[in-house]
């Protein structure tokens, strides 16, 4: 191994992992104006659109949780609620009046 990467390879093998949780959601309309949004504060953090991406009629969202030692013990219908909350509670306030 070159010695430049020895203590880059140390440092990562001291490193703890982390679950990273993604759920899918299709929609038949578009339910994002961007691409993607942060959900600051919430256990899925973020929400990418690939129909928005894509200029789609349709949605295709992603919700990512990072960190997910809470959620990856969750079996897949509650994951799946818990992002549907969610998304649907970010949008609430996003159409809410500043």
């Amino acid at each position: 191994m070159p010695a430049a990467l020895k203590r880059i390879v140390s440092d990562a093998a001291r490193m703890n992992s982390y679950p990273i949780v993604t759920a899918n959601l299709w929609f038949d309309r578009r339910v994002l104006s961007t691409g993607f949004v942060g959900l600051p504060g919430r256990t899925m953090q973020w929400v990418f659109d690939r129909g928005a991406l894509s200029n789609g009629v349709a949605s295709h969202v992603s919700l990512v949780s990072s960190g997910a030692a809470s959620v990856v013990s969750l079996g897949n219908d509650a994951i799946v609620g818990l992002a549907l909350r969610e998304l649907r509670d970010a949008l609430r306030q996003r159409a809410r009046p500043s």
